[in-house]
């Protein structure tokens, strides 16, 4: 059994020997293949050379506008989850208002029943029954109504945070759009200046009267 255990454990260890030696030499062979080939272009005439820079331009273009997809993508879901936390914030509001209203119902009830007691009227054992019941129901319901306000408020938090998050990635998103589409404002060459006309005094009428 042993000698098995050691055969296993000789085994593993020469693949992951020849699993690291296979990657080495992929990684010299490409390093090699890549050094080669930069080797030949740089022979290569500089009027052969400018489709490649152009296709190297536009190689770069198309990241550029992959990585702004990708920004806007961001953005998009950012706000898709800020729709979807606005929507949570109002049901936790409608709850809310919904407890707080069974709340002060109870509180009306309790307060009258509180002032029969006081005024000595019914039956007494059945009006602390009925006080604390309805004590206990209304404390239930302020109980629940704080859960539900930590949650509500907590979100509120996340909320505002996730605003911020979404102004600063609008910001990114209409940078990177400025610069692939070349929004910069183009000075336009200063116009010439007027030419000042020029004016002709009119010419004063002559006499031509002969002297006698």
């Amino acid at each position: 059994m042993k000698t098995t255990c050691y055969e296993m454990l000789i085994l593993v260890c020469a693949l992951m020997l020849l699993t690291g030696c296979l990657a080495t030499q992929n990684i010299k062979k490409t390093f090699n293949s890549d050094q080669a080939e930069n080797e030949l272009y740089a022979q290569v005439p500089e009027r052969l050379q400018k489709p490649v820079e152009k296709a190297k331009a536009n190689q770069l273009g198309a990241a550029e506008s992959l990585k702004f997809a990708d920004e806007r993508l961001k953005l998009a879901k950012l706000k898709k989850e800020l729709a979807t936390k606005k929507q949570k914030l109002a049901e936790f509001q409608l709850k809310l208002a919904e407890m707080a209203h069974k709340e002060s119902i109870l509180g009306v009830e309790l307060t009258q029943w509180e002032a029969i007691d006081k005024a000595g009227l019914g039956d007494k054992e059945k009006n602390i029954k009925t006080i604390y019941d309805l004590r206990t129901k209304k404390a239930k319901i302020e109980t629940g109504r704080l859960a539900v306000k930590k949650d509500h408020d907590t979100l509120q938090l996340h909320i505002q945070q996730l605003a911020e998050q979404i102004k600063v990635q609008e910001e990114t998103v209409a940078t990177m759009k400025a610069v692939l589409e070349g929004s910069a404002v183009e000075q336009a060459p200063a116009a010439a200046p007027a030419e000042t006309p020029v004016s002709v005094a009119p010419a004063d009428a002559e006499s031509d009267q002969q002297q006698p």
